[in-house]
């Protein structure tokens, strides 16, 4: 693994750090300007859309796309669970003879209906998204709709290299100088829940 610090990245016990928080797209912001917040605060959430499932309900059924809107039970914009029946065919001279329907194969809500393909669009459910504060502070700037700046003066250490997700915790030292090899051996119960890693690709303290 290479060094957790190179020439030109910055290592302060003490800086202004501001950080925006901002959500993948459009949502709405839970904290205002002024208010002091904690790493894990949630400060910003949001909806992203479900994955499109095409479904070729004409086929399903046994009927042509153009007769497919005299058996179709359901239209654009409701909601569906994989128990709801889109269309049912009565069957043989509509006296239940051969009768059929087909349910929806997920859980969501209806995008389109196609009379040409005989095909609907039906969409997942909406993914909730959370942005949290990710470090303590003060909200400094709230960005309508889509997210915070967050100030707090900190001790700074940016390295270059890191993986997973971002995350917050406490730092715990368990080197003694910077040549000091970092084993197992050192890394016992009183290191649950904290980052031992040189490889932070940025944190503060």
């Amino acid at each position: 693994m290479g060094q957790a610090y190179s020439a030109g990245l910055t290592v302060t016990d003490s800086i202004i750090l501001r950080k925006e928080r901002i959500l993948p797209l459009k949502g709405e912001v839970l904290v205002k300007k002024g208010a002091k917040v904690k790493g894990e605060d949630v400060v910003a959430e949001t909806l992203l859309p479900g994955k499109v499932v095409p479904f070729n309900l004409a086929n399903k059924l046994g009927v042509t796309p153009s007769q497919l809107e005299l058996y179709i039970k359901i239209k654009p914009g409701d909601q569906i669970t994989k128990k709801t029946v889109l269309a049912v065919n009565k069957g043989l001279f509509g006296l239940g003879l051969f009768k059929s329907e087909v349910r929806s194969p997920v859980d969501g809500e209806v995008e389109s209906i196609s009379a040409v393909t005989g095909q609907v669009l039906l969409r997942e459910p909406r993914i909730p998204v959370q942005v949290k504060a990710f470090l303590d502070g003060m909200v400094t700037e709230v960005i309508e709709g889509e997210g915070v700046v967050i100030e707090n003066k900190s001790a700074y250490i940016q390295g270059i290299f890191g993986i997973g997700d971002e995350t917050t915790g406490e730092l715990k030292m368990l080197a003694e100088t910077p040549d000091d090899e970092l084993d197992a051996g050192k890394i016992d119960e009183s290191c649950r829940g904290r980052s031992s890693s040189p490889a932070v690709s940025s944190a503060t303290m």
